[in-house]
């Protein structure tokens, strides 16, 4: 079927709304989109509800899907998702460039049993290594209520991916951490490794992980995951911001971010280096505009 037990709606958007809170998410790959149902379950939590943004050149949230099955695409999977990759999760996720890509939170709903066990167990670790928060994933019982056997579903709607091909339980789990937050739904924590700081000055972290920079020449120093010629910074432009000096770890090609604006808005800046960089520096600098010296980052992300 296109889509999932609904037993676990509840206790999952209470997680994604939790790790929200701590800590922006900013990034969502949706592994078996199907009918869409968890992508547009995670655009109402972040964006709609949490972010209070509810129109598509003001959403925050970057939201991928994977489906075999492009038969299913609607006009849902056009307006939520900013992209979807139609085609083997397996060799999308082998290759390209999602292959390189990480992400806050990686739902794989009731899609691992429809492959053979060992690519199952290939395509988890390559989520779990993918995923900085983590992966939520389900998958159904041997037998369900009504006594069926896994085994007995076979290719519907037309589609062959529908058959079950193997068996999970929490046992398969054994190597990774994780919690079971419903019946055969568990919340399993991810390994990769984000942006992290590793200075600062006149720097204070406030709520949900937001980072404010106050004086001239405060400024906090960021290491990527990877090295990379582009990075996304997430400000806060209000009369009392300043602007920001993005400078990489090689020292040279500063770039700036005028913060200023008569109204608060969020907005999400790409920059490019000339150059790979594994770090970046964002420095408060002086704004005639502004009415104060401060600047608020929402979250840095490598590209």
């Amino acid at each position: 079927m296109p889509t999932s037990a609904w037993h676990y709606i509840s206790p999952i958007l209470q997680r994604v709304y939790e790790l929200h809170q701590h800590q922006p998410i900013r990034r969502v790959l949706d592994v078996g989109v199907g009918s869409g149902k968890w992508g547009f379950l995670a655009r109402e939590v972040v964006d709609f509800y949490a972010n209070s943004v509810y129109f598509k050149p003001d959403w925050r949230l970057r939201l991928v899907g994977i489906e075999a099955f492009e038969r299913y695409r609607t006009p849902i999977h056009d307006h939520v998702y900013d992209r979807v990759y139609w085609g083997d999760a397996i060799e999308i996720l082998r290759g390209g460039d999602l292959a390189s890509e990480t992400f806050d939170i990686i739902f794989a709903m009731e899609v691992i049993e429809h492959i053979e066990k060992s690519a199952g167990e290939w395509l988890l670790e390559r989520l779990v290594s993918q995923a900085e928060r983590a992966v939520v994933l389900s998958f159904p019982p041997e037998v369900d209520a009504e006594g069926h056997h896994i085994f007995e579903q076979g290719a519907t709607h037309g589609n062959p991916y529908e058959a079950h091909k193997s068996i999970w339980t929490v046992k398969d789990l054994a190597s990774f951490e994780y919690q079971e937050i419903a019946p055969l739904c568990y919340l399993v924590h991810g390994k990769a490794v984000g942006v992290s700081v590793i200075g600062e000055k006149s720097s204070s972290v406030r709520e949900r992980g937001v980072r404010l920079l106050q004086g001239d020449g405060a400024f906090v120093d960021f290491q990527l995951p990877r090295a990379t010629t582009e990075v996304e910074v997430q400000v806060l432009h209000h009369p009392w911001s300043a602007c920001l000096a993005i400078t990489p770890a090689s020292g040279s090609g500063t770039q700036m971010i005028d913060l200023f604006a008569e109204e608060p808005v969020v907005t999400t800046t790409r920059v490019r280096f000339a150059v790979p960089t594994t770090g970046f520096r964002a420095e408060l600098k002086g704004n005639v505009r502004s009415r104060g010296q401060e600047a608020w980052i929402h979250s840095v992300r490598a590209v």
